[in-house]
C-alpha cells in the first residue's frame, strides 16, 4: 500500500512541500525518514478530521539531519541532543519534529524505559502502544509513501480493534490503558479479545498505583481534553479505575455533563464574555 496520494490530499501545500524536501534531503544523506504513528493512522482513516502532525522518525541522527535542513530550507532549529530529537520551524509557521529511531526496554513494571538507537523503522515501531499506531510511511524513498506495517495495524484499523503489540505492554507502561480508553471513545473502537484480557489482568495487579503523580496527571488531563470525555468517564467507572487507582477518594460521575453538557454551556458563556478567569476545558470538566 502507498499513502503518498493520501498525504497529498491531507496536507496543505506548504506542509507537503516541506515533507517532500525533507525526504529528498534524507535520501541524499543516506538516512531513512518516516512519517509515523497517529499521522499514518489518521491518513488511513476515511473520517480523519484534522491535518496530521508531521512527526518524523529518522533512521540515523535526527539532530544532524535537522541541522542540515535548517540551513538548506531556511528554518529555525531547536535541538534536544540528549533525547535525539529536534524541531524545525519554517518561515511559514509550520513546525516539524524529527526523532532518532529508538528501542525501549523496561527494567521493571511501570518504570520509565531505557532507550537505545534503533537500526530500522521496524524496531522503532515495535515499541509503540497499539498496532494502529505502529505504522509508518516511507518519505525518503524514490517512490515515497510506502506503508510499513509489521504488526497488522491497517487490518485492525479497518476492523476497529485496539491490539497491543506484546503481552507485557500494559505492565511495562500502564498509561497505555488510559490511552486505549481515549482511542476507544474517540474512534468508537473496541479492545481485541486478548488485549482486553491483558487490560483487566493489569488492573487486577494494581499496576496503575505504580505510576508517578505527574504521569497520572498527564493522562487524566488528556482524557478530559477529549470531546468524547463522557464516554471515557463511563468506561473508567465500568472498569472501576477511579476508585483509588488514580487518586485516593477520586470518584467520577457525569451529573453535570449529561444529558445536555451543562459544563460545556457554562464554559461557552464564560468565554463569550472574554472572562480571564475561565478555566481550561479539561480542568473544568475534571472539577465537574
Amino acid at each position: 500500500m502507498n499513502l503518498w496520494e493520501n498525504i497529498q490530499n491531507a496536507l496543505p501545500a506548504p506542509r507537503l512541500e516541506i515533507l517532500h524536501r525533507l525526504g529528498l534531503l534524507a535520501r541524499r544523506k543516506g538516512m531513512g525518514l518516516y512519517l509515523v504513528g497517529g499521522a499514518v493512522r489518521d491518513l488511513l482513516m476515511s473520517n480523519a478530521a484534522r491535518t496530521p502532525d508531521l512527526d518524523l522518525v529518522v533512521i540515523g541522527d535526527a539532530p544532524a539531519l535537522a541541522l542540515a535542513a535548517s540551513s538548506e530550507l531556511r528554518a529555525s532549529l531547536c535541538v534536544h541532543k540528549q533525547f535525539g530529537t529536534a524541531t524545525l520551524t519554517f518561515e511559514n509557521g509550520v513546525s516539524t519534529d524529527l526523532a532518532t529511531a529508538r528501542t525501549e526496554t523496561y527494567k521493571k513494571p511501570a518504570a520509565l524505559p531505557s532507550v537505545q538507537a534503533a537500526q530500522s523503522i521496524e524496531q522503532d515501531l515495535s515499541r509503540r502502544d497499539f498496532t494502529i499506531n505502529a505504522m509508518a510511511a516511507d518519505i525518503a524513498s524514490e517512490n515515497p509513501g510506502a506503508l510499513v506495517d509489521p504488526h497488522g495495524g491497517a487490518d485492525d484499523l479497518e476492523q476497529g480493534l485496539l491490539r497491543v503489540l506484546h503481552r507485557d505492554s500494559f505492565m511495562d507502561d500502564p498509561t497505555r490503558m488510559l490511552r486505549g480508553l481515549r482511542f476507544q471513545a474517540r474512534f468508537d473502537f473496541g479492545f481485541e479479545y486478548e488485549t482486553n484480557a491483558l487490560l483487566h489482568a493489569a488492573l487486577d495487579a494494581e499496576i496503575l498505583h505504580r505510576l508517578s503523580p505527574a504521569r497520572l496527571r498527564k493522562e487524566i488531563t488528556a482524557c478530559f481534553e477529549e470531546p468524547a470525555r463522557v464516554s471515557i468517564i463511563k468506561e473508567l467507572n465500568c472498569l472501576n479505575i477511579d476508585s483509588g487507582a488514580l487518586a485516593p477518594g477520586l470518584s467520577f460521575h457525569t451529573t453535570l455533563l449529561e444529558p445536555d453538557d451543562a459544563m460545556g454551556a457554562a464554559l461557552r458563556d464564560l468565554r463569550g464574555g472574554d472572562n480571564p478567569l475561565a478555566p481550561q476545558d479539561w480542568l473544568a470538566y475534571l472539577m465537574a
